[in-house]
């Protein structure tokens, strides 16, 4: 460790030079406060020329167990170049990242890379539960850029994985504090079963699921809160877009989703069933196997009760050409969820419904309302709509 002091005008200048063999970074960083530690640095390099090399052969944090932290960074005149941060052995994988930082203006250029080696492996040490298709993805490489100052920030991120790759952008003001702009992302990958197997842990034999994969997502975000999304994912020849945005010029989350899905049928239904179970705690199905059997887990209905009130339209286009497409209109509102009138005449027959679903005042169970009717439907067309056998 070497100060001198300033002196006739001169910036007083500190540097140090370490090896260590072992140290437990909790003592030293809080991780509720991150921005702190970044603020604490520019206070010290405005005032204070810096030269920075440390190296730890081992760290900690919490009862997460690292492998070397390598940190070089100088400054002058407030001028903040980080030649190496480094920490390896992060559960099999590494991040670095250098660039530099004026501690005046606040203004940064920086460039990172994370090279996992294991997704599942990573996850667990941040205390989440992986898929156990996660297992079958290789190693992912990201590389990311980001630039700005204070006030706003640019960013742009690369993603390269055995069997697909991904980009995204973002351009955000005010992301310090109430995040406020557009996020971008891109997917593509060349062929759609394996990736599907490999983070969704479920093999795909839909033929019309094979062939390339490609998504596109854009987010838009108003004082720190979703504003509104689009997305379009193509699944082989399976498309799937949404739009959910904010009908009216009050700041909140979006309360105007629309949705399409098609064309689509059976064993489509039930893949994209299965696929969507985890994230979004479904019943296991498909729910064909429910005829007769019904799940005995107990099911939620607190998302009767959301904060704001939506409105879904959801656009279904079928594989099967005889068929129109599905178009159902729903509404949450004050707890009550209503699908005021469907109807669906196609070659097969005639359905009418109507439905009204509200949570119990207990918040146990919920009631429903249910207005079906049918003409010129057979049952067998019925349960093979569903996946069931008509035998």
């Amino acid at each position: 460790v070497a100060w001198r002091a300033g002196a006739d005008g001169s910036r007083p200048q500190l540097a140090v030079r370490a090896e260590v063999d072992r140290l437990a970074l909790g003592d030293l960083v809080e991780m509720r406060t991150p921005a702190a530690l970044y603020d604490r640095l520019l206070d010290v390099a405005a005032g204070t020329d810096l030269a920075i090399d440390i190296g730890v052969e081992r760290t900690s944090l919490g009862d997460g167990r690292f492998g070397r932290l390598a940190v070089d960074l100088a400054s002058q005149d407030g001028e903040v170049s980080v030649e190496r941060l480094s920490l390896a052995d992060i559960a099999g994988s590494a991040a670095t990242m250098d660039g530099r930082i004026n501690a005046t203006s606040g203004e940064f250029e920086l460039e990172m890379a994370v090279d996992v080696a294991s997704l599942p492996r990573l996850m667990r040490l941040m205390g989440l539960r992986p898929r156990p298709g996660l297992a079958l993805l290789g190693p992912l490489n990201v590389r990311s850029r980001i630039e700005g100052d204070r006030e706003r920030a640019e960013i742009g991120v690369d993603l390269e994985a055995d069997l697909f790759t991904a980009t995204g952008t973002g351009r955000l003001t005010d992301w310090g504090s109430t995040p406020q702009g557009s996020l971008t992302a891109k997917v593509d990958a060349a062929t759609t079963a394996p990736l599907v197997r490999q983070l969704g842990g479920i093999p795909v034999t839909d033929p019309l699921l094979e062939g390339p994969l490609a998504a596109a997502l854009a987010v838009d975000l108003d004082q720190g809160t979703l504003a509104a999304t689009a997305a379009e994912v193509s699944l082989g020849g399976l498309t799937v877009m949404l739009d959910a945005r904010r009908g009216s010029t009050e700041p909140g989350p979006p309360d105007r989703i629309d949705l399409h899905i098609g064309p689509i049928s059976g064993a489509t239904a039930d893949l994209l069933y299965r696929l969507a179970t985890p994230p979004l705690g479904l019943v296991p199905g498909p729910p064909s196997d429910w005829l007769g059997h019904w799940p005995p887990q107990a099911l939620s209905w607190d998302w009767l009760q959301a904060a704001h009130d939506a409105e879904l339209a959801l656009t279904l286009a079928f594989a099967d050409p005889t068929l129109p497409p599905l178009e159902l209109a729903a509404q949450l509102r004050d707890g009550l969820l209503t699908v005021p009138a469907l109807r669906f005449d196609s070659p097969h027959g005639l359905v009418e419904a109507g439905l009204a679903l509200a949570s119990k005042p207990d918040g146990k169970g919920a009631d429903l309302v249910l207005d079906l009717a049918a003409e010129g439907v057979s049952t067998t067309i019925l349960l093979e709509a569903i996946g069931a056998d008509p035998g």
